[in-house]
């Protein structure tokens, strides 16, 4: 296009300067006729007769066009024309050659205007051909979508470009960051593990317990007037329990977990005798706790009104030692029991629905209880008379087979998790389990084995690194079974 400019410059020049020479022409042309026509009247006065003189004076165009101008040969008569009273005409060009002359010029004229239309035609070719080129670099420079499943570097951009179309793929990648720590912080199951990829979340969680039984052997009179033995017993435990959990993906959206656990549990017992001192008695006791294995599977994926959707199972199996493996004295235990004893599976159902800026979280299952059979030894009284007629009355044991079936339970949770900013998340649940009564075949209902137990729990989330986030919750008992205060503390380690 550079030289396409002044080509057409030049050529329209070239074609003002020829147009501006004909017209220049034209005009000489017609001067010198005028000249011409002025000096031959006198000349042909002068020479001719009289008859003559009146047709020249009348035909002058005539006499000038039609009467071809004459040369005298110099060399046989050598007296000038002025002395002889004779004046010759000046020489005129041939009006062929003039013809020609312009016939030239008018076809060099139309030459020079088609090669400034051809000219013309070959800018409009380049200005298009610019044109699709910028349109090309502008479809180039647009932003790429969000690579899945692992995002790579962008190429950098062209030279003179900034930097600023890479801007809508960093926030919706940092979107999907946030929304994934605020999610982790509330159950890190809750974001499942890709093909391959592996996770290890050490964990310890604190519980305190408070309860207070008071035993009244008597009868009341009033509301506010017992008459009676009043004996009671306050229990207040602490319970430590480490754990370390291990998920793997086996697909995309199947991911297998195991959850191998220790306890330390510090039991104190204040027992109360309205007519005799306060008595009171501490239990340390620690070992190896229920082992958990689970299976989640993501069935749905969040698109428009539809939330994500995890389905799992978890199975615990009785590692640690229970209530079955050592008895109790004045119903006080020696020994504490770090499991439930028995075998347990559960099924659960999880959703997730992203409310921009947060996000909600809904949790149920359902825990079912197998049975577990053992031998408890049953009291019993007999009364004989002897042969003097005394009558005496003789207690005994005898062991009794029966099946220790525990009440199944259910279980939900409702959560919602807000990011802050990239690094930090906050978490606000409600938590509710309630189990059933629990019964001894051939005897009944274990009297107190119903339960139930809420809590109000307050949590965060901060990402130590891009693959790593420390979580921490607070969780404060809602009803007379829960613990008073549970604390635990979380950190999850994605390779």
């Amino acid at each position: 296009m550079n030289l396409i400019l002044p080509r057409a410059l030049m050529i329209s020049a070239i074609m003002l300067f020829f147009i501006f020479a004909v017209r220049a022409d034209d005009q000489t042309n017609q001067v010198a006729a005028a000249a011409s026509a002025t000096n031959a009247a006198p000349a042909v006065a002068t020479e001719h007769s009289p008859a003559e003189r009146s047709v020249t004076t009348n035909n002058v165009p005539a006499t000038v066009v039609e009467q071809e101008p004459s040369v005298q040969p110099a060399a046989t008569n050598a007296v000038p024309a002025t002395l002889t009273g004779q004046t010759t005409p000046p020489a005129q060009p041939s009006a062929g050659a003039e013809d020609l002359s312009k016939e030239e010029m008018l076809k060099r004229l139309k030459e020079l205007t088609d090669e400034l239309r051809n000219v013309r035609t070959e800018l409009n070719q380049l200005e298009a051909e610019r044109a699709a080129e910028v349109a090309r670099t502008n479809a180039v420079a647009a932003p790429a979508p969000l690579p899945a499943p692992s995002p790579q570097p962008a190429a950098p951009p062209p030279a003179g470009q900034p930097q600023t179309e890479e801007k809508p793929q960093v926030d919706e990648e940092q979107a999907r960051l946030e929304r994934e720590r605020a999610i982790r912080s509330v159950q890190s199951s809750g974001v499942l593990l890709k093909q391959g990829s592996m996770e290890i979340e050490p964990s310890v969680t604190y519980s305190h317990y408070a309860n207070n039984l008071i035993a009244i052997d008597g009868f009341s009179i009033l509301p506010v007037l017992i008459i009676g033995e009043i004996e009671s017993l306050r229990i207040e435990r602490d319970i430590e329990q480490p754990a370390l959990t291990w998920r793997y993906g086996i697909l995309n959206n199947l991911q297998a977990d195991v959850t191998p656990s220790y306890r330390f549990e510090t039991d104190r017992y204040v027992q109360q005798i309205q007519s005799q001192p306060r008595t009171s008695t501490i239990i340390d006791d620690d070992g190896i706790a229920d082992t958990q294995f689970g299976l989640s599977d993501q069935v749905l994926f969040e698109h428009g009104s539809v939330p994500d959707l995890i389905l799992s199972a978890r199975v615990t199996a009785p590692t640690g030692k229970s209530q079955f493996d050592f008895g109790s004295t004045n119903n006080i235990p020696t020994e504490l029991a770090m499991g439930a004893g028995v075998w347990s599976v559960r099924g659960g159902v999880t959703a997730i629905k992203s409310l921009d800026p947060a996000v909600l979280i809904l949790s149920a299952g359902y825990t079912h209880n197998l049975g577990r059979d053992f031998t408890v030894h049953q009291s019993a009284s007999s009364n004989t008379v002897d042969n003097s007629g005394v009558t005496n009355t003789v207690n005994y044991t005898f062991p009794v087979r029966t099946t220790y079936e525990l009440g199944d339970s259910i279980d939900y949770t409702i959560a919602i998790a807000m990011a802050l900013n990239p690094v930090l998340a906050i978490n606000l649940q409600i938590q509710e389990q309630i189990t059933e009564d629990t019964y001894l075949a051939h005897i009944g209902k274990v009297q107190g084995s119903y339960m139930n137990q809420a809590y109000l729990r307050f949590g965060f989330g901060w990402a130590l690194t891009h693959n790593s986030i420390l979580n921490f919750s607070a969780a404060a008992g809602l009803t007379p079974d829960s613990p008073g205060l549970t604390v635990t503390l979380s950190m999850p380690i994605r390779f």
